[in-house]
């Protein structure tokens, strides 16, 4: 894999679903096992990075969705929307 990698708490639906795109690339497959999401931000919706995830989900770029460091009313929302 080349290039940087920056990690930043962001959960805006369109950076994820470029990220994922990338990933898929540079890993040289066609979906990804487990995305998981590893911390709540307070920018952007959890429900609205869960909605696009779960657009990937169907379209079979990710086969499971994943949340850690998550409160119990994330977790509750998260399992609600995904």
């Amino acid at each position: 894999i080349t290039g940087k990698f920056v990690y930043v708490k962001c959960l805006d639906p369109n950076s994820l679903r470029i990220e994922i795109e990338e990933s898929l690339v540079a890993l040289g497959t066609d979906y990804i096992d487990l995305y998981q999401i590893h911390w709540p931000e307070n920018n952007y919706s959890i429900e609205g990075a869960l909605e696009e995830l779960l657009k990937m989900k169907q379209e079979g770029k990710i086969r499971e969705i994943g949340v850690s460091n998550f409160d119990a009313a994330q977790i509750k929302t998260s399992k609600e929307v995904a």
